[in-house]
Protein backbone atom coordinates (compact mmCIF):
# COMPACT_ATOMS: atom_id res chain seq x y z
CA UNK A 1 0.00 0.00 0.00
CA UNK A 2 0.97 2.85 -0.72
CA UNK A 3 1.56 5.78 1.96
CA UNK A 4 2.21 9.61 1.65
CA UNK A 5 4.35 10.54 4.31
CA UNK A 6 4.97 14.02 5.08
CA UNK A 7 8.27 14.54 7.18
CA UNK A 8 10.35 17.32 9.16
CA UNK A 9 13.03 16.91 9.66
CA UNK A 10 14.74 19.74 11.89
CA UNK A 11 19.08 20.66 12.21
CA UNK A 12 20.30 20.71 15.65
CA UNK A 13 19.42 24.67 15.26
CA UNK A 14 15.89 24.20 14.85
CA UNK A 15 15.80 24.76 11.04
CA UNK A 16 13.03 23.15 9.57
CA UNK A 17 13.31 21.25 6.12
CA UNK A 18 10.29 19.27 4.62
CA UNK A 19 10.39 16.40 2.33
CA UNK A 20 7.30 14.39 1.08
CA UNK A 21 7.36 11.11 0.23
CA UNK A 22 5.42 8.25 -1.61
CA UNK A 23 6.79 4.99 -0.02
CA UNK A 24 5.23 1.74 0.18
CA UNK A 25 5.28 1.30 4.07
CA UNK A 26 3.81 -1.68 6.14
CA UNK A 27 2.13 -1.08 9.21
CA UNK A 28 3.17 -3.77 11.75
CA UNK A 29 3.66 -4.29 16.02
CA UNK A 30 6.83 -5.47 17.51
CA UNK A 31 7.56 -5.49 21.40
CA UNK A 32 4.23 -3.80 22.07
CA UNK A 33 4.79 -1.17 19.58
CA UNK A 34 3.01 0.38 16.28
CA UNK A 35 5.50 1.03 13.62
CA UNK A 36 5.89 1.89 9.79
CA UNK A 37 8.33 0.45 8.31
CA UNK A 38 9.95 2.07 4.89
CA UNK A 39 12.23 -1.21 3.30
CA UNK A 40 13.66 1.10 1.01
CA UNK A 41 15.69 2.87 3.81
CA UNK A 42 15.32 0.46 6.47
CA UNK A 43 14.04 3.52 8.68
CA UNK A 44 11.14 2.53 11.11
CA UNK A 45 8.78 5.24 12.73
CA UNK A 46 6.65 4.50 15.54
CA UNK A 47 3.08 4.90 14.15
CA UNK A 48 0.07 6.63 15.79
CA UNK A 49 -2.06 5.95 18.62
CA UNK A 50 0.40 2.91 20.65
CA UNK A 51 -0.80 2.11 24.53
CA UNK A 52 2.01 1.54 27.25
CA UNK A 53 1.88 1.15 30.25
CA UNK A 54 4.74 2.48 32.78
CA UNK A 55 8.23 3.31 31.80
CA UNK A 56 9.02 3.44 27.67
CA UNK A 57 12.83 3.18 26.74
CA UNK A 58 12.16 3.40 22.96
CA UNK A 59 14.41 1.42 21.33
CA UNK A 60 17.37 2.25 18.80
CA UNK A 61 16.48 -0.53 15.92
CA UNK A 62 14.06 -3.60 15.61
CA UNK A 63 13.97 -6.29 13.85
CA UNK A 64 11.16 -7.70 11.36
CA UNK A 65 11.48 -10.86 9.40
CA UNK A 66 15.05 -11.11 9.49
CA UNK A 67 15.81 -7.47 8.56
CA UNK A 68 17.05 -4.70 11.17
CA UNK A 69 15.14 -1.26 10.86
CA UNK A 70 16.72 1.51 12.90
CA UNK A 71 13.62 3.61 14.74
CA UNK A 72 14.48 7.00 13.24
CA UNK A 73 11.03 8.74 14.01
CA UNK A 74 7.59 9.23 16.11
CA UNK A 75 4.59 9.95 14.27
CA UNK A 76 3.19 13.39 15.84
CA UNK A 77 -0.38 11.81 17.41
CA UNK A 78 2.06 8.28 18.16
CA UNK A 79 0.65 8.42 22.11
CA UNK A 80 -2.04 10.65 22.00
CA UNK A 81 -4.22 9.42 24.74
CA UNK A 82 -1.73 7.41 26.06
CA UNK A 83 -2.88 7.67 30.13
CA UNK A 84 -0.72 5.26 31.63
CA UNK A 85 2.41 6.13 30.24
CA UNK A 86 4.65 7.44 32.82
CA UNK A 87 8.36 7.94 31.93
CA UNK A 88 9.77 8.11 28.16
CA UNK A 89 13.62 7.72 27.32
CA UNK A 90 14.16 8.70 23.26
CA UNK A 91 17.00 7.52 21.11
CA UNK A 92 20.03 9.55 19.83
CA UNK A 93 18.62 8.15 16.48
CA UNK A 94 15.29 9.50 16.86
CA UNK A 95 16.10 12.58 14.06
CA UNK A 96 12.62 13.69 12.78
CA UNK A 97 8.57 14.14 14.08
CA UNK A 98 6.41 12.74 11.68
CA UNK A 99 3.52 15.31 10.97
CA UNK A 100 -0.27 13.91 9.83
CA UNK A 101 -3.66 15.62 10.14
CA UNK A 102 -5.40 15.54 13.87
CA UNK A 103 -7.80 12.92 13.48
CA UNK A 104 -9.04 10.10 15.15
CA UNK A 105 -8.08 7.72 12.37
CA UNK A 106 -4.87 6.84 12.71
CA UNK A 107 -4.32 5.82 9.30
CA UNK A 108 -5.03 9.16 7.71
CA UNK A 109 -1.83 11.43 6.45
CA UNK A 110 -1.88 14.36 4.01
CA UNK A 111 -2.26 17.76 5.64
CA UNK A 112 0.92 18.92 7.53
CA UNK A 113 1.43 20.11 10.78
CA UNK A 114 4.80 21.74 11.20
CA UNK A 115 4.71 23.03 14.75
CA UNK A 116 3.05 20.02 16.12
CA UNK A 117 6.21 18.59 18.40
CA UNK A 118 4.70 17.08 21.47
CA UNK A 119 3.66 13.43 20.49
CA UNK A 120 2.80 12.86 23.95
CA UNK A 121 -0.44 14.86 24.16
CA UNK A 122 -2.86 13.69 26.99
CA UNK A 123 -0.43 11.73 28.27
CA UNK A 124 -1.85 12.55 31.90
CA UNK A 125 0.35 9.96 33.91
CA UNK A 126 3.86 11.37 32.33
CA UNK A 127 5.99 12.84 34.46
CA UNK A 128 9.80 12.73 32.50
CA UNK A 129 11.23 12.91 29.12
CA UNK A 130 14.86 11.94 28.64
CA UNK A 131 17.10 11.97 25.55
CA UNK A 132 20.20 10.91 24.27
CA UNK A 133 22.84 13.48 24.59
CA UNK A 134 23.83 12.43 20.94
CA UNK A 135 20.62 13.17 19.49
CA UNK A 136 20.66 15.08 16.39
CA UNK A 137 17.58 17.34 17.08
CA UNK A 138 16.79 16.97 20.17
CA UNK A 139 17.41 17.61 24.41
CA UNK A 140 15.65 17.01 28.14
CA UNK A 141 16.24 19.18 31.04
CA UNK A 142 14.27 18.39 34.24
CA UNK A 143 12.10 15.85 32.01
CA UNK A 144 11.48 18.91 29.96
CA UNK A 145 11.54 18.24 26.01
CA UNK A 146 13.24 20.76 24.04
CA UNK A 147 15.42 21.16 20.73
CA UNK A 148 18.65 20.70 20.75
CA UNK A 149 19.78 24.14 20.67
CA UNK A 150 17.31 24.63 23.77
CA UNK A 151 15.42 27.71 21.18
CA UNK A 152 12.25 26.09 20.78
CA UNK A 153 9.72 23.93 23.66
CA UNK A 154 8.37 20.63 22.29
CA UNK A 155 6.68 19.18 25.05
CA UNK A 156 6.19 19.89 29.22
CA UNK A 157 5.10 16.50 30.36
CA UNK A 158 1.08 16.93 31.28
CA UNK A 159 2.11 14.56 34.45
CA UNK A 160 4.89 16.62 35.58
CA UNK A 161 3.74 17.35 39.44
CA UNK A 162 5.58 21.11 39.43
CA UNK A 163 3.49 24.21 40.62
CA UNK A 164 5.64 26.66 38.65
CA UNK A 165 7.35 26.75 35.61
CA UNK A 166 9.29 29.67 33.98
CA UNK A 167 10.42 29.11 30.01
CA UNK A 168 14.18 29.37 29.83
CA UNK A 169 15.18 32.57 28.77
CA UNK A 170 16.75 30.93 25.61
CA UNK A 171 13.44 29.61 24.17
CA UNK A 172 12.19 31.88 21.52
CA UNK A 173 9.46 29.24 20.00
CA UNK A 174 7.04 27.10 21.40
CA UNK A 175 5.19 24.24 19.72
CA UNK A 176 1.46 23.25 19.34
CA UNK A 177 0.48 21.78 22.44
CA UNK A 178 3.77 21.93 24.09
CA UNK A 179 1.66 23.00 27.30
CA UNK A 180 -1.50 21.34 27.85
CA UNK A 181 -3.37 19.05 29.96
CA UNK A 182 -1.47 19.76 33.24
CA UNK A 183 -3.43 19.48 36.49
CA UNK A 184 -0.55 20.73 38.67
CA UNK A 185 0.49 23.73 37.20
CA UNK A 186 -0.75 27.08 38.86
CA UNK A 187 2.41 29.26 37.35
CA UNK A 188 3.26 29.95 34.27
CA UNK A 189 6.07 32.68 32.72
CA UNK A 190 6.69 33.44 29.41
CA UNK A 191 9.89 35.24 28.61
CA UNK A 192 9.87 38.14 26.83
CA UNK A 193 12.22 35.89 23.86
CA UNK A 194 9.88 33.80 22.99
CA UNK A 195 8.40 35.28 19.75
CA UNK A 196 6.12 32.71 18.53
CA UNK A 197 3.33 30.26 20.48
CA UNK A 198 1.66 27.55 18.86
CA UNK A 199 -0.31 27.54 21.84
CA UNK A 200 -0.13 28.53 25.57
CA UNK A 201 -1.76 26.36 28.00
CA UNK A 202 -4.97 25.13 27.33
CA UNK A 203 -6.70 22.23 29.89
CA UNK A 204 -4.08 23.50 32.60
CA UNK A 205 -7.44 23.26 34.71
CA UNK A 206 -5.38 24.90 37.79
CA UNK A 207 -3.39 27.33 35.81
CA UNK A 208 -3.62 30.72 38.44
CA UNK A 209 -1.28 32.80 36.68
CA UNK A 210 0.32 33.22 33.64
CA UNK A 211 3.07 35.94 32.63
CA UNK A 212 3.23 36.45 28.60
CA UNK A 213 5.86 37.19 26.24
CA UNK A 214 5.71 41.03 25.47
CA UNK A 215 6.57 40.04 22.12
CA UNK A 216 4.37 37.69 21.01
CA UNK A 217 1.97 39.32 18.18
CA UNK A 218 -0.83 36.57 18.31
CA UNK A 219 -2.90 34.32 20.78
CA UNK A 220 -3.51 31.03 19.18
CA UNK A 221 -7.05 29.50 18.73
CA UNK A 222 -7.83 27.79 22.45
CA UNK A 223 -4.72 29.30 23.85
CA UNK A 224 -6.73 29.07 27.51
CA UNK A 225 -9.21 26.57 26.58
CA UNK A 226 -10.40 25.00 29.92
CA UNK A 227 -8.11 26.58 32.25
CA UNK A 228 -10.65 27.24 35.26
CA UNK A 229 -8.92 27.97 37.90
CA UNK A 230 -7.58 31.68 36.02
CA UNK A 231 -9.39 34.52 36.67
CA UNK A 232 -7.00 37.26 35.52
CA UNK A 233 -5.19 37.89 32.06
CA UNK A 234 -3.09 40.90 31.13
CA UNK A 235 -2.39 40.80 27.29
CA UNK A 236 0.91 42.80 26.06
CA UNK A 237 0.33 45.62 23.92
CA UNK A 238 2.45 43.37 21.13
CA UNK A 239 -0.89 41.10 20.56
CA UNK A 240 -2.69 41.81 17.59
CA UNK A 241 -4.41 39.26 16.93
CA UNK A 242 -6.55 35.93 18.59
CA UNK A 243 -7.05 32.80 16.91
CA UNK A 244 -10.27 30.81 17.07
CA UNK A 245 -12.27 30.46 21.02
CA UNK A 246 -8.92 31.77 22.51
CA UNK A 247 -10.62 31.73 26.11
CA UNK A 248 -13.03 28.82 25.62
CA UNK A 249 -14.88 27.79 28.60
CA UNK A 250 -12.74 30.21 31.47
CA UNK A 251 -13.83 31.21 34.37
CA UNK A 252 -11.87 35.27 33.83
CA UNK A 253 -13.11 37.48 35.51
CA UNK A 254 -11.00 40.44 34.35
CA UNK A 255 -8.83 40.33 31.04
CA UNK A 256 -6.40 43.38 30.48
CA UNK A 257 -5.90 44.23 26.44
CA UNK A 258 -3.34 46.52 25.70
CA UNK A 259 -2.71 46.42 22.13
CA UNK A 260 -4.58 46.98 18.65
CA UNK A 261 -6.34 45.00 16.49
CA UNK A 262 -5.64 46.60 12.84
CA UNK A 263 -7.05 43.51 11.10
CA UNK A 264 -9.74 43.04 13.17
CA UNK A 265 -11.32 40.32 15.30
CA UNK A 266 -12.59 36.51 14.16
CA UNK A 267 -15.68 36.15 14.73
CA UNK A 268 -15.50 33.03 16.99
CA UNK A 269 -12.46 34.74 18.58
CA UNK A 270 -15.02 34.56 22.14
CA UNK A 271 -16.82 31.66 21.15
CA UNK A 272 -18.32 30.11 24.39
CA UNK A 273 -16.63 32.48 26.42
CA UNK A 274 -18.00 33.61 30.18
CA UNK A 275 -20.29 36.85 28.92
CA UNK A 276 -19.47 37.45 33.04
CA UNK A 277 -16.20 38.65 32.15
CA UNK A 278 -15.09 42.38 32.46
CA UNK A 279 -12.83 43.56 29.27
CA UNK A 280 -10.47 46.40 29.48
CA UNK A 281 -9.60 47.35 26.12
CA UNK A 282 -8.00 50.36 23.91
CA UNK A 283 -10.86 53.25 23.54
CA UNK A 284 -10.13 52.57 19.38
CA UNK A 285 -11.25 48.90 20.13
CA UNK A 286 -14.22 49.26 22.12
CA UNK A 287 -16.06 48.99 19.24
CA UNK A 288 -14.65 45.53 17.34
CA UNK A 289 -14.99 44.10 21.05
CA UNK A 290 -18.75 45.24 21.16
CA UNK A 291 -19.65 43.58 18.03
CA UNK A 292 -18.52 40.36 18.95
CA UNK A 293 -18.88 40.25 22.82
CA UNK A 294 -21.50 40.16 25.11
CA UNK A 295 -20.58 40.93 28.24
CA UNK A 296 -18.66 44.25 29.81
CA UNK A 297 -16.42 46.47 27.75
CA UNK A 298 -14.60 49.22 29.26
CA UNK A 299 -11.96 51.66 28.14
CA UNK A 300 -8.53 50.55 29.73
CA UNK A 301 -8.26 53.85 31.76
CA UNK A 302 -11.12 52.19 33.92
CA UNK A 303 -9.25 49.41 35.05
CA UNK A 304 -9.18 50.98 38.73
CA UNK A 305 -7.38 48.78 42.11
CA UNK A 306 -9.14 45.83 42.89
CA UNK A 307 -7.22 43.90 45.52
CA UNK A 308 -7.05 39.78 45.49
CA UNK A 309 -4.41 37.56 46.53
CA UNK A 310 -3.95 34.28 45.28
CA UNK A 311 -2.02 31.08 46.83
CA UNK A 312 0.40 29.75 44.29
CA UNK A 313 3.01 27.88 46.91
CA UNK A 314 5.77 29.15 44.52
CA UNK A 315 9.03 28.92 46.17
CA UNK A 316 10.15 32.25 46.36
CA UNK A 317 11.02 34.44 49.23
CA UNK A 318 11.63 38.04 46.89
CA UNK A 319 9.27 40.12 45.54
CA UNK A 320 8.64 39.91 41.69
CA UNK A 321 7.11 41.80 38.84
CA UNK A 322 5.48 40.05 36.10
CA UNK A 323 8.31 40.42 34.20
CA UNK A 324 10.51 38.82 36.11
CA UNK A 325 11.89 42.08 37.72
CA UNK A 326 13.07 42.10 41.18
CA UNK A 327 11.17 44.82 43.15
CA UNK A 328 12.87 46.42 46.03
CA UNK A 329 10.93 47.72 48.55
CA UNK A 330 7.14 47.22 48.83
CA UNK A 331 5.06 47.92 45.19
CA UNK A 332 2.18 50.18 45.63
CA UNK A 333 0.26 49.08 42.99
CA UNK A 334 0.77 46.56 40.13
CA UNK A 335 0.68 42.73 39.97
CA UNK A 336 3.76 41.01 42.02
CA UNK A 337 5.12 37.68 43.46
CA UNK A 338 5.62 37.73 47.02
CA UNK A 339 7.03 34.33 49.36
CA UNK A 340 4.88 32.42 46.33
CA UNK A 341 1.74 34.49 46.63
CA UNK A 342 0.45 36.22 43.93
CA UNK A 343 -0.57 39.74 44.80
CA UNK A 344 -2.50 42.18 42.57
CA UNK A 345 -3.12 45.98 43.48
CA UNK A 346 -4.66 47.13 40.42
Amino acid sequence: MIKVDFRMRLTAFGVCLFTMYYIHAQNVAINGLKYYLFPDTHEAVINNRNTWSGELDIPVEINYNGERFTVTGIASNAFLDCNELTKVKIPKTIEHIVHHVLTDDPDITGETHPDAMNPFIRCTALESIEVDKNNPIMSSEDGILYSKDKTRLYAYPAGRQHEAYSIPESITWIGVGAICYNNYLSSLTIPNNVTYCGSVCDNCKNLKMVRLSECITNLPAYAFDRCESLRFLDIPESVQSFGESVFRWTHLEKIVIRGTFPYGLREDTFYFMDDTTIIYVQPSEMEKFKLLFSGTILPLEEYTNDIKLIELHQPSVTVFDLQGRQINGQPQHGIYIKSGKKYVKL
